[in-house]
């Protein structure tokens, strides 16, 4: 079983770095709220998508994985969140261009042809919109065995740092760049378990049937455990020039 089936039956609300304390931290500092149109790339179960609802957000939200979606729906409905779900890939948006005023992703372009993903985002948003993308970041140079680990189990062709990210928005045409809440890696934040806890998370019930999903998240945790150091995480934003500029 691959890393997004194993979170699709599990229907882990936040997998991303920094969990969905990060979510909300990012949420507030840049003042998501009523009437803004906003595209969630890469949605998963859902959760993101239905807080930037509740706040009066005008959301759409993709992911090409089809339980995801699944539960999502599930989630809106029991959260009675209004929501645009449309099936696709980071690298080909199924949206018009200068549609949106912010685009916001969560451990997604880190597993896809970041070019082409980036170049994608740019081309949704409107003029003087914002790309805000929170994504696992190499703290540096990895040993030839653990990049070829992330990229023959998880997807992960390369791992960037932070100014290698800010380098491929200005390459791709972005305005002004940068890196926001920039942190080293750490275990489970125990905020997202104690203090936000996943009250819509829906785990499929023959979970029991699939030791290989068992096995492939202990996989990973030992992955991300065994090299934390090397290891960062951090919101890449670019702001989209405004015509004639």
């Amino acid at each position: 079983m691959d890393y997004m089936d194993m979170l699709a039956k599990l229907g882990i609300g936040n997998a991303h770095p920094g969990g969905y304390a990060g979510t909300l931290r990012l949420i507030t500092h840049f003042g998501f709220g009523h009437g803004q149109s906003v595209l969630e790339v890469g949605c998963g179960t859902g959760r993101t998508a239905c807080r930037l609802a509740a706040l009066g957000c005008h959301v759409t939200a993709v992911d090409s994985h089809p339980v995801m979606l699944e539960k999502a729906e599930k989630r809106a409905a029991a959260e009675g969140a209004r929501i645009c779900w449309l099936r696709g890939e980071a690298e080909r948006l199924p949206c018009p261009d200068n549609s949106f005023d912010r685009v916001l992703v969560e451990s997604v372009t880190v597993f896809a042809d970041a070019g082409k993903a980036v170049s994608e985002y740019l081309r949704v948003l409107k003029p003087g919109g914002l790309l805000l993308d929170r994504e696992l970041l190499a703290a540096g140079p990895l040993p030839g065995e653990l990049a070829a680990e992330l990229a023959g189990s998880y997807g992960i062709g390369h791992l960037r740092t932070a100014e290698e990210w800010r380098r491929l928005l200005e390459e791709t045409g972005f305005g002004e760049t940068g890196i926001w809440d920039h942190r080293s890696m750490t275990p489970q934040l125990w905020e997202d378990v104690v203090m936000f806890p996943d009250t819509h998370q829906f785990a499929d019930r023959d979970l029991g049937r699939f030791p290989t999903l068992w096995e492939t998240a202990r996989r990973y945790e030992e992955l991300m455990n065994a090299n934390q150091a090397l290891f960062e995480h951090g919101a890449i934003i670019g702001r989209k020039r405004q015509a004639g500029i």
